[in-house]
């Protein structure tokens, strides 16, 4: 049978023993320890979020944007550092492939950092979901032909489409109406 210190005396003489020592001192550390790694995973989680949005808002990928969503010019080139298609029919297109290729490829690397708990997914969807929309409904289509190709892609941008879906979740709830 455990029989607890009876006194203040006794109470003294049982937590001041080097058992009882050792075990504070070990609680203590293993106390320490937890709220480190809580701490600095919360740290890494928002360093990666302010990441992202470092990279979503670099001028190239904002110009990519523009340019997936149809609103190309002729600044676009410079701005991507593209060159311009000649009149021989050089390059035509690469603008295209580039910005689509800029666009799902920094989107897909967010959803990965979220998909494997790097990121945090409620800002970043809150913050970012009509972009998120707008990347899925312009290179889906790309995506699926790609899955489709018989390469072994079956899994291609997969993050980027669980994140699309999480985006879709969001805009119906926050926005009932007209959504």
């Amino acid at each position: 049978m455990f029989c607890l210190p009876e006194g203040t005396e006794q109470w003294i003489v049982a937590l001041t023993s080097p058992a009882a020592t050792t075990f504070i001192i070990g609680a203590a550390g293993i106390a320490v320890s937890i709220i480190t790694y809580v701490f600095q995973k919360r740290q890494l989680r928002l360093r990666a979020l302010l990441e992202v949005f470092s990279v979503l808002n670099l001028p190239e990928h904002r110009e990519a944007r523009r340019v997936t969503y149809g609103e190309r010019s002729d600044a676009s080139y410079d701005i991507l550092k593209i060159s311009r298609p000649n009149f021989d029919g050089a390059y035509v297109g690469e603008l295209e492939r580039v910005v689509v290729d800029i666009f799902r490829g920094d989107m897909n690397n967010a959803a990965t950092l979220i998909y494997h708990g790097l990121m945090d997914e409620t800002i970043f969807v809150e913050e970012y979901w009509w972009i998120i929309l707008r990347c899925w409904d312009n290179t889906k289509d790309t995506i699926n032909k790609r899955r489709s190709s018989g390469t072994g892609a079956l899994s291609y941008m997969r993050n980027l489409e669980k994140l699309n879906s999480k985006a879709e979740k969001y805009a119906k709830k926050r926005f009932q109406e007209g959504f």
